[in-house]
């Protein structure tokens, strides 16, 4: 290590004068290259490369937000007033996810292929259809979000509808096509398609582009809806969606799963997943029903007894569905293999496929009722599909979750979870679009973080220059009412848990806003759109009022496995906060908070995820 060069008081004084001048834009950045830094004990680059491409070949890839819409948004969350009672518009589901905004959306299908083709030909032919079709995908999504201007000769002539879209964040989507074959192999496998879709807002999960995908498969497979989730949102709203499903996809069977429920083991010890009885029954009728129109002839050859009786169903035509429902059913010991040429399948596969954390892992281990796959709130935790004999005659297939092409906001898609939180580079915009939607101060029992006395000016602190405006904020004096914005929302939940920044020991928003969606994600605070049509009066928007904040250990606003942020694109302050060193808590550890703004110091594991990637009126 070489020895530091000795430096006077002046030199250091000047360095840091010429920091400071660097910093305001008064002096030009010197321009430094600095060589590489030579480190010891490290893998040749041959050795880390192939461990890197293979830990990152099923990541999921999404898109970047530019810096401009960052700072917009964080400037709406902070000056854009809230409206009470929440108007009803805003409490029905968007009308971007009900109807198609521009040009139809696709997935990307899989070309054809030959026994003869190389695995190099087939992957390249793969490649360049997928790229192809993200260049389609991105130009579409870039049009309904800026559209061109309705009048040529006035560029501001944009329509109403789509102005609204400018406010909001991009649509994510899939962008690894390792992850999208992980879905073409299930679709092909399988016999039955199982689409799982969360009860509190289903239309996102099911949007056009899966639809049009799924009909395109060769053979056509049979699909079955099942709404998860069902303990959140509660029978009477399952029922109005199930409603409203079967009208939009007439001959698509719709269920209703409950989430698994712990049950005490016969022992004592631990707890035993499984699904109520009458929701395993219906799903298994519904399972039942439709094997059993895959194995009736069809309609134009059923007045040909000659075709009926050379005619083969696709799928194996003897299932024992009576085991399913039986209190202990045996588990099935048979091996994974293709039947031989010509003779019947051995078994009825079932493929299960959907969105990011609607539940599939979940579903799969509790009609085992016993821990089968990796479950987790983190949505995206199944990286690889898996195949687990439900009985010696039914195979199931748990596919990963994929974020589908859809006209639907950055916002809207971190409100429901489709996207892991830790790699949201916008968090302000996030708990702004889900205040106008939930009375989040009502609802977490907050107190407004200007304090009981107002102050009647507030000066700008900032280090003054020639040509600088300086901004003077007036507040009203009085017993007025205060107006609530989003970043009030985030500062008024930090200071009251305790979350201070690290040095200038300031309300850790990006903590606090982190910790608000997962609450929301998770199902701690409980909310659910209402379906079309439905004439139900509320003030409280989409919040279920009926249900209690579930606060168990505490508020959680980290990961358990280390979520990486790989997105992020924005930081809070030029100071060191908690939110902004990279690191996440374990889910299960116990935090104490503190309402000082220098309890900061006394927390072991004060950390949180990174962050990453219009109303006049208030709340009141």
């Amino acid at each position: 290590m070489p020895r530091r060069k000795p430096a006077s008081i002046r030199q250091k004084r000047d360095k840091l004068q010429h920091a400071r001048a660097v910093k305001r834009g008064d002096e030009p950045a010197p321009d430094e290259k600095r060589g590489p830094r030579k480190r010891r004990d490290v893998k040749p680059a041959s050795e880390t490369s192939a461990s890197v491409a293979a830990a990152r070949k099923l990541q999921s890839a999404f898109g970047r937000l530019d810096a401009t819409f960052l700072a917009e948004a964080k400037l709406r969350a902070s000056e854009d007033a809230l409206v009470w009672p929440i108007p009803r518009d805003l409490a029905q589901p968007p009308p971007e996810v009900l109807e198609s905004q521009g040009q139809p959306l696709t997935c990307p299908e899989r070309p054809e292929w030959h026994y003869e083709d190389t695995k190099s030909t087939i992957e390249s032919n793969e490649d360049a259809l997928f790229k192809k079709w993200l260049s389609e995908t991105d130009t579409a999504l870039q049009e309904w979000l800026h559209p061109p201007p309705a009048n040529a000769e006035d560029p501001d002539s944009a329509s109403t509808s789509t102005s609204a879209a400018k406010e909001w964040g991009p649509s994510y989507y899939e962008r690894n096509i390792e992850v999208w074959r992980q879905l073409w192999r299930v679709t092909e496998i399988s016999d039955i398609l199982v689409v799982l879709l969360d009860s509190r807002l289903p239309p996102l999960h099911f949007p056009p582009s899966l639809q049009s995908f799924l009909s395109t498969v060769k053979p056509p497979r049979k699909i079955i809806l099942v709404l998860t989730k069902a303990d959140i949102t509660g029978p009477e709203h399952c029922a109005a969606w199930t409603r409203w499903l079967e009208n939009r996809h007439p001959g698509v069977r719709v269920v209703t799963v409950e989430s698994y429920r712990p049950k005490p083991m016969a022992q004592g010890a631990g707890v035993e997943s499984h699904i109520p009885a009458q929701s395993m029954q219906q799903f298994v009728d519904a399972l039942k029903a439709t094997h059993a129109e895959l194995t009736t002839p069809p309609e134009t050859i059923r007045h040909d007894p000659a075709k009926v009786a050379a005619w083969k169903p696709s799928v194996k035509e003897h299932v024992d569905w009576d085991v399913l429902v039986q209190p202990h059913h045996r588990r099935a010991t048979v091996t994974d293999q293709e039947p031989e040429e010509g003779e019947e399948k051995r078994y009825l596969t079932l493929g299960l496929i959907g969105q990011p954390n609607v539940g599939k892992s979940s579903l799969l281990n509790a009609l085992f009722g016993e821990h089968k796959v990796k479950a987790s709130e983190i949505p995206g935790k199944t990286k690889r599909f898996q195949t687990l004999f439900w009985t010696p005659e039914i195979r199931v297939c748990d596919c990963p979750g994929l974020i589908m092409p859809n006209y639907t906001h950055l916002e809207l898609q971190v409100l429901c979870g489709i996207l892991p939180i830790s790699r949201i580079p916008s968090l302000p915009s996030c708990v702004h679009y889900t205040a106008q939607r939930l009375p989040l101060e009502k609802i977490l029992n907050l107190s407004h973080p200007s304090g009981a006395t107002p102050v009647t000016v507030l000066e700008d602190k900032r280090t003054w220059r020639p040509g600088q405006v300086v901004r003077r904020v007036a507040v009203a004096q009085g017993p007025t009412e205060r107006k609530w914005t989003a970043m009030d929302i985030m500062t008024a939940f930090a200071e009251r848990n305790g979350w201070m920044t690290a040095q200038a020991g300031r309300p850790d928003v990006m903590r606090a806003g982190n910790a608000l969606m997962r609450a929301l994600a998770e199902g701690r605070i409980r909310w659910a759109f209402r379906p079309p049509g439905d004439e139900i009066e509320t003030e409280t928007g989409i919040w279920i009022p009926e249900a209690q904040v579930k606060d168990e250990g505490g508020w959680d606003d980290g990961d358990s496995n280390g979520e990486e942020g790989i997105d992020a694109s924005e930081t809070d302050s030029t100071e060191t906060s908690a939110s902004e060193s990279g690191e996440e808590e374990d889910e299960n550890q116990e935090e104490t908070f503190v309402a000082s703004r220098f309890g900061v110091l006394l927390e072991e594991d004060d950390v949180a995820e990174e962050p990453d990637p219009n109303e006049s009126s208030g709340h009141a």
